[in-house]
């Protein structure tokens, strides 16, 4: 019975990591796919179209609670003239805030669905500011 369990475990990639979010988000990410809705039209981007036309985002959540980012992607307003932040995560959701100006939080709503981070910002009226799908490194050299 329990060398079933292991083998249950082990193909649903279950373990520490799954039961602890904290554990999971630290780590370098890039993006791969999002959606954005600037007005009231939703754009969706896929990998075909960061790739054709060049353009990315990888940001790293280390696990003492800083946060960097490196894009060329308009889309993430939240990232627009930030360049020390801190990241901490209350339930279902990721805060970034200025180093210094804890009170002050960006709330990201992020879900994993196998391996990938998604990040969700969405402005006071509940439009897409933001809707990323983003892969670690290493998810990506294996595909």
């Amino acid at each position: 019975m329990k060398s079933f369990f292991s083998f249950l475990s082990n193909q649903l990639n279950l373990g520490e990591t799954f039961y602890h979010p904290d554990k999971r988000i630290p780590g370098n990410w890039i993006l791969y796919e999002y959606y954005t809705e600037p007005g009231n039209k939703l754009i969706h981007v896929n990998k075909a179209s960061l790739e054709t036309e060049n353009r990315f985002m990888r940001i790293e959540f280390s696990a003492e609670g800083n946060f960097y980012a490196e894009t060329n992607i308009n889309a993430p307003s939240f990232l627009s003239g930030s360049t020390n932040l801190k990241w901490t995560r209350k339930r279902n959701y990721i805060l970034l805030y200025e180093a210094g100006f804890p009170d002050e939080k960006i709330e990201l709503q992020f879900a994993f669905q196998k391996k990938a981070l998604r990040l969700l910002n969405k402005d006071t009226t509940g439009r897409i500011q933001f809707f990323g799908f983003f892969n670690k490194p290493e998810a990506l050299k294996k595909k």
